[in-house]
């Protein structure tokens, strides 16, 4: 029996059933998402093993994500097209539960507890450095003391551009002129307006965390003498979950708070807490405004204790005291009632004084971060430290002259037929107004007295 095309049945189209089929397989489910993180966990482990140094970065995070985006994608780049898989939030996703798990984040985003404190460990630590004995502040054995190690708060130099070296070189070679260094102080400049406010910030974070802070001056490495690193304090209260904890203060005056440690800032605690051998550090930043005068302070805000917006605000005393400035903080919070009390005694006690001012203060912005001590990341960058200072020792006896910044002389313009025919016409142009007097005036006359040595050069 023959069999015509009109014979035939009509198929049935399958293909686009197929293919939805196919994708619906390919599709990752839960359990192929964690298998993927995991896998990129590996890729973190290698990346930090290549890259450790690079911990100092102030975008350490987002080179490293950066990297390994580029790095899954070359190699799986074949399935993350192909499927439906967010790879960027795998990435971050992966790259904080690895930090986390392994307590290794450059730092957290705020304050926290990751470990409880080994108090034992910590209170015969403390103990110890208790008893050590340290010279003076401002006195010369204090200065050669930080000459001969490098200091926590500019070892960063040690490891950043060549100019930034020759600098640090130079500074450790150059002999100490401790007259020059004297004792004035200039109250406007900004490093002074961190040690105005260090305390001020050390009482908050005492206040916000229940905690006692005390101060432990500046010591050396006990295996590496060169390195030295002084704190601003240390949590001492052993009951609490802090103790032993360092504490890094900054106030700056402009930069807005990010959360984030600058560079030298990040490296100033590592080695703080190599130095100090203790494993963790509350980075606190603080800024703080000042009132005009204190009808301005009273202004703001039906609270003695609060602005308008709900800030924090508050009352320094300032005195001055052989030949430095000397500052009294109302307590955290207090009330009218108690500053009156708080000011009557504080102006006994320190009657031998002579008063300045009253500063009216508010808290414009606060932040403090936990950063965790990063010891891979010292062992990778100590041989940097120790090949410096062993080029400071050797130039100091060989000669530092070279390491001396190179001042920039200005360039002068070359004096051609045109550039003199324009200051001829210009000069012309200048004097043609028959309006202008020669005579002068002496009592119109205003002299101004220029000051041509700066502040910072005065300290």
């Amino acid at each position: 029996m023959d069999t015509y095309w009109n014979d035939l049945i009509v198929l049935r189209d399958i293909s686009k059933e197929i293919e939805e089929s196919a994708t619906e397989q390919e599709y990752f489910n839960d359990n192929d998402v964690d298998d993927f993180k995991e896998t990129i966990s590996y890729f973190i482990e290698d990346w930090l093993n290549a890259h450790i140094k690079l911990y100092k970065e102030y975008d350490f995070e987002q080179i490293m994500y950066e990297s390994l985006y580029g790095v899954i994608l070359e190699n799986y780049g074949f399935i993350v097209d192909s499927l439906n898989f967010d790879l960027e939030s795998a990435i971050s996703d992966a790259m904080e539960i690895y930090f986390y798990k392994n307590h290794n984040c450059r730092s957290y985003e705020g304050t926290t507890i990751v470990v409880q404190p080994d108090k034992k460990r910590i209170q015969k630590l403390l103990k110890k450095y208790e008893n050590v004995e340290q010279p003076e502040q401002l006195t010369e054995a204090w200065f050669n003391f930080r000459r001969e190690g490098l200091s926590a708060s500019d070892i960063w130099k040690a490891i950043d551009s060549q100019a930034a070296k020759n600098n640090l070189i130079y500074g450790k070679c150059k002999p100490i002129d401790i007259a020059k260094k004297g004792n004035s102080v200039n109250i406007e400049s900004p490093f002074h307006n961190g040690h105005k406010f260090e305390p001020l910030s050390i009482m908050h974070y005492e206040f916000d965390f229940n905690t006692t802070v005390g101060e432990f001056g500046c010591k050396a490495h006990s295996d590496y003498p060169f390195l030295r690193a002084s704190p601003d304090g240390i949590n001492t209260d052993e009951n609490n979950s802090l103790y032993g904890r360092l504490v890094e203060v900054k106030n700056p005056v402009s930069r807005k708070l990010s959360g984030t440690p600058k560079k030298d800032y990040w490296i100033q605690m590592q080695i703080q807490m190599e130095v100090w051998d203790l494993d963790e550090c509350d980075f606190l930043e603080t800024v703080f405004k000042s009132y005009e005068n204190e009808e301005e302070f009273n202004n703001d805000g039906n609270s003695y204790i609060r602005t308008s917006n709900g800030l924090r605000k508050g009352i320094m005393i300032h005195f001055y005291y052989n030949e430095k400035p000397y500052y009294e903080y109302t307590p955290v919070d207090i009330s009218k009632k108690d500053f009156d009390s708080w000011y009557d005694t504080i102006m006994e006690k320190n009657k031998h004084m002579t008063w300045v001012k009253n500063g009216y203060w508010y808290l414009e912005d606060y932040s403090c971060v936990l950063v965790p001590r990063n010891k891979k990341w010292f062992k990778a960058v100590y041989p940097d430290f120790k090949e410096l200072w062993d080029t400071i020792l050797s130039e100091r006896v060989s000669g530092y002259e070279h390491r001396k910044p190179k001042k920039t002389s200005k360039t002068s313009k070359k004096i051609t037929p045109t550039t003199l025919k324009k200051l001829e016409t210009d000069t012309k142009i200048l004097f043609f107004d028959t309006n202008i007097s020669p005579k002068i005036n002496d009592k119109q006359n205003i002299v101004i007295r220029v000051r041509t040595e700066s502040f910072d050069k005065i300290n």
